[in-house]
């Protein structure tokens, strides 16, 4: 199965080369003729990323980023363990289900009689105004 995705990700990286080649060498024509008008080198600053896109899918599918890449997974997995860790989560629920529906029940008592209505908008000159209506039986 894995092999299966490994041939997925370097079919669809070889795919991908099929468009990009075409937009790289349109790119290079433009830029070029861009620079001959302009006479100015700045137009072609855009070709150093590009080229360097352009190199690095080719690596991946043609050469041998994949061993490279496998070889790095490998040295991770033996030498630098910590970062494979997965984090322990804590979901606060032991009993399952009664413990929330007790936590939903535990409001302090200074919520309990707040009912909570949604805002009303207005529109002023300076924009929208939220006024959020929050009504309380207990005195403050």
């Amino acid at each position: 199965m894995a092999e299966r995705q490994i041939a997925m990700q370097v079919a669809t990286v070889r795919e991908m080369i099929v468009w990009f080649v075409p937009f790289t060498i349109s790119s290079y024509g433009f830029l070029y003729y861009g620079h001959i008008k302009t006479n100015s080198w700045v137009v072609m600053f855009p070709l150093i990323p590009i080229t360097f896109g352009l190199g690095y899918q080719l690596h991946y599918a043609y050469g041998n980023k994949i061993h490279q890449i496998k070889e790095l997974a490998e040295n991770i997995m033996a030498n630098e363990t910590h970062m494979m860790m997965v984090p322990e989560w804590t979901t606060g629920v032991s009993e399952g289900h009664n413990s929330s529906v007790k936590a939903v029940t535990d409001v302090p008592h200074s919520l309990k009689n707040v009912t909570f209505t949604p805002p009303s908008i207005t529109t002023h000159s300076a924009g929208v105004v939220f006024k959020p209506k929050v009504t309380s039986s207990n005195p403050p």
